[in-house]
């Protein structure tokens, strides 16, 4: 009776151990998360989900994901062939189909080459139409190549607008201090910032409208060419042999001039000086023998 008595004093008292080990552990888990002024134990710091890229401006009522629907911008480059002699026509109606579309030719460089004669074409295409192109060059040769390539950038374009937001918030309230009374550095501090702040929302403006342009318009470059004849160099001299020998035959004839000259000047005044003497003799003696015959 007493073994047993003593087994059961034993077995509450292990209960009554357990219970308030649960009670002190319970109580510092509601007493965690916060600073440890609260007392000993563990601290248990609160987690989150990191927040997204682009947090939600109240002012646009737009979040950062809202722009990224549709925002791309589409360029393509292609090299067609088209039949030979037809060079011009092709291009003629290659401008026409693209402005009947409501797009436009940005250059159109021609040049030659041995072999073929090419133009280089950069056009803007409304992106509804982007895809409508590979028809437009099969109907005008055979397409050699085609890539194209789809940039998203409504992220981009997201950043940019609450970037230009924040800082339009930030221009109004340095325009409100300078309504205040200041001191002069103050105020002159207030102004530097708020020219700084105004060059960046130019500056970001700049961007977004470039950015609008490559979205509204789609960027293409074609190169529209048709093989050239064949031409046999060994019939035609090169220009720079021409050149050559023309520039030899008139450093030929200087020479020949100018050692003409050296030689025929000399014997021409020497030929002069005894034509003038002869003629000098000559007409004393004739005036020798008039006055021999007035004498007789």
């Amino acid at each position: 009776m007493v073994r047993v008595n003593k087994m059961m004093i034993i077995a509450l008292l292990a209960v009554f151990l357990l219970v308030f080990a649960g009670c002190a552990s319970l109580g510092n888990l509601g007493g965690g998360g916060e600073a440890s002024s609260y007392g000993g134990g563990t601290n248990y710091v609160k987690t989150s989900t990191p927040a997204p890229a682009y947090a939600y401006d109240s002012s646009s009522g737009t979040s950062g994901q809202s722009a990224g629907s549709g925002m791309v911008i589409k360029t393509a480059n292609a090299v067609v062939e088209v039949q030979a002699g037809t060079l011009e026509d092709k291009y003629a109606r290659l401008k026409d189909r693209i402005t009947s579309l409501g797009g436009q030719i940005s250059s159109a460089d021609y040049y030659e080459t041995d072999s073929s004669k090419n133009y280089n074409i950069v056009m803007k295409v409304k992106p509804a139409d982007f895809e409508s192109l590979s028809g437009i060059f099969r109907s005008l040769g055979t397409v050699k190549s085609m890539n194209s390539n789809v940039q998203d950038v409504g992220e981009q374009y997201t950043d940019l607008e609450i970037r230009i937001s924040n800082l339009q918030k930030q221009r109004e309230s340095l325009l409100a201090l300078l309504d205040r009374n200041g001191t002069l550095s103050d105020v002159l501090a207030v102004e530097n910032e708020l020219n700084r702040v105004q060059t960046q929302i130019e500056i970001y403006q700049s961007q977004k409208l470039d950015l609008d342009r490559r979205i509204g318009m789609s960027t293409v470059a074609v190169n529209l060419y048709e093989e050239a004849p064949a031409v046999d160099k060994n019939v035609l001299l090169p220009i720079k042999e021409v050149g050559n020998i023309f520039l030899g035959a008139l450093g030929f004839a200087i020479l020949a001039i100018s050692a003409i000259a050296g030689f025929g000047i000399p014997v021409a005044i020497a030929l002069g000086v005894l034509y003038l003497a002869y003629l000098k003799f000559f007409k004393k003696k004739d005036a020798s023998r008039e006055a021999k015959e007035k004498k007789k």
